[in-house]
């Protein structure tokens, strides 16, 4: 992944890009003659950024996340779906195909991203706000919007999230109170969130493949929904729940 980031950086900065000011008048979608397209190297070159944020080191992480994050973690979730599916064939695949072929009757036909969302198997639910004592200290702002996803990659990230590992936050100089317990500044707060998704207590045999338990037929849809969590929850939560909705919520999970 490095090679391949500093490859585009090498690039870009062989290029007269380098040298454009950010009050260019070039178009900040523009190509820059000898590059394929214009891409995240471009963008961060061209902008206000000062120089230390341009550095070959700082564009290579910044190439790193954006492969790491952008592509892998989307192909992970895709593969991890699919096995699902497959794995629970008996069971997943005769509605899911039958939805399918509503939609899709010849293996060429294109559904339209609006088609595919009114699929009752795959249709899209909100995530709605956490309760969790996380949520509470850190509340994300009123006007996010709730991001949407389908009953199947619902079930495939809270089966296999690709994060398992604590996420702590820190309030640097705030009391943080949580019912009777007070959390001095400075001390960092994090929850499992693998142990929640997997908790026997919120989710009926947590250990299945169950796409329906996301679908508006479960009388407990709404509970279990508000411990949904592969990308935690709060200000701090993942911003790459948007992407994955988008990108793995459409066309991509056919």
């Amino acid at each position: 992944m490095r090679r391949s980031a500093q490859s585009a950086i090498d690039d870009v900065e062989s290029s007269s890009l380098v040298d454009e000011k950010p009050n260019s008048d070039k178009t900040e979608n523009s190509v820059v003659p000898g590059t394929k397209r214009h891409n995240i190297f471009h963008t961060i070159l061209q902008s206000s950024l000062p120089p230390q944020e341009k550095t070959q080191k700082r564009l290579g992480q910044e190439g790193v996340v954006a492969i790491a994050a952008g592509g892998e973690t989307c192909g992970r979730m895709m593969s991890n779906a699919l096995y699902y599916v497959l794995a629970n064939k008996e069971r997943v695949m005769p509605l899911l195909q039958q939805e399918l072929l509503s939609v899709m009757p010849t293996p060429d036909t294109q559904p339209e991203l609006k088609s595919l969302e009114q699929l009752p198997y795959l249709v899209r639910t909100t995530i709605p706000p956490h309760p969790c004592f996380l949520h509470n200290l850190f509340p994300s702002p009123s006007n996010t919007p709730s991001p949407q996803q389908t009953a199947i990659i619902r079930e495939t990230l809270r089966l296999s999230a690709l994060l398992t590992s604590r996420l702590p936050l820190v309030a640097p100089t705030q009391t943080l109170q949580y019912k009777s317990y007070v959390i001095p500044p400075g001390n960092a707060i994090s929850m499992s969130l693998r142990h929640i998704l997997h908790d026997p207590d919120i989710f009926e045999s947590p250990m299945e493949f169950k796409p329906e338990r996301w679908l508006k037929t479960n009388p407990d849809l709404e509970r279990i929904n508000r411990f949904y969590v592969p990308f935690s929850r709060g200000t701090r939560g993942c911003i790459g729940i948007k992407y994955v909705s988008v990108h793995d919520g459409g066309g991509s999970n056919v």
